[in-house]
């Protein structure tokens, strides 16, 4: 199961003052088509004017209380796991390193330059609010991709929206980015504590919502809320979709949504030119195929 953990160290820069350094490690633990499985771990040295931080037995480590790792089910076999975040848990204590920690195997060889650039990741993209409506009351389902798709739902009226009326049983929205993206899930709203978020996204919504169980694949993750405004951008994988579909139960008369998105997270790339003599359609066509590559585009191929 995924196992994402963090790594801290401390070093002063300025007398009275203590600079951490966080680095947060996401570990899959299982094959895919973007991970292979091996002993995890990280070695990093950092340089700056006056500081040199490096790996070694003078870091600590954690676990990661907020992120699910047993028994998180697979999105699907080919891209790994879906997601289950606790805001609510308070972290774990750090622990240290032993020096058998630290002891870099032989047989591990040199560090090489990674082969391929990593993806830039841009600002949200706009969204839509394109329905929303009533849940039928059903707890938050163990298996959050079908429950998303069993749980009945009901419109609002045009122009009336979602109120503290429609909290006790549960609430939904559905949000358009305009055309197919790809990047990191990014959300940010204003609740009370314990609010239960289903996300589910997809490139295509019928009837006013999205199909987040296909053929035994999951596209649906789930946020746990802490108290009060919380904005949380999902780093470890990115989503792909045109569409967003949020489940929310458990509101008390305070919820308020800022923002539900996605930051597009691109490979960089030298695109050629499109071919001359192209008519307007053709181009169309040219850009659109160009484009759907781009979005198509992982760190593995």
């Amino acid at each position: 199961s995924p196992a994402p953990f963090d790594l801290s160290l401390g070093a002063s820069t300025k007398p009275g003052l203590r600079n951490e350094l966080l680095i947060r490690h996401y570990y899959q633990g299982a094959d895919s088509f973007q991970h292979i499985p091996g002993d995890p771990g990280l070695a990093f040295l950092l340089e700056a004017p006056g500081v040199r931080v490096t790996s070694g037995t003078n870091v600590t480590w954690r676990l990661s209380s907020a992120d699910r790792a047993a028994g998180v089910p697979k999105q699907t076999n080919q891209y790994g796991f879906t997601f289950e975040y606790d805001a609510v848990r308070a972290p774990d204590a750090w622990r240290p390193l032993s020096s058998a920690e630290c002891a870099r195997r032989a047989d591990d060889g040199p560090l090489v330059r990674r082969p391929v650039a990593p993806s830039v990741t841009l600002p949200a993209v706009p969204c839509r609010l394109v329905a929303e409506g009533e849940l039928d009351g059903s707890p938050a389902p163990d298996d959050i991709a079908k429950g998303m798709d069993a749980t009945a739902m009901t419109p609002c009226a045009l122009g009336t929206p979602v109120g503290p009326e429609h909290f006790p049983r549960g609430f939904y929205y559905l949000l358009d980015l305009g055309r197919e993206e790809t990047g990191l899930l990014d959300l940010e709203f204003d609740t009370d504590a314990n609010v239960v978020v289903d996300i589910g996204h997809a490139e295509h919504a019928e009837n006013g919502r999205i199909r987040a169980f296909v053929g035994g694949r999951r596209f649906a993750g789930r946020y746990r809320a802490k108290g009060g405004c919380q904005s949380w951008t999902r780093w470890q994988r990115r989503i792909a979709g045109r569409f967003i579909q949020l489940h929310v139960r458990g509101a008390k008369p305070r919820f308020t949504l800022h923002r539900v998105s996605l930051k597009p997270a691109l490979l960089p790339v030298n695109e050629r030119p499109a071919p001359a003599g192209l008519s307007d359609l053709q181009r169309k066509i040219w850009e659109t195929s160009v484009r759907t590559l781009r979005l198509c585009m992982h760190e593995h191929y």
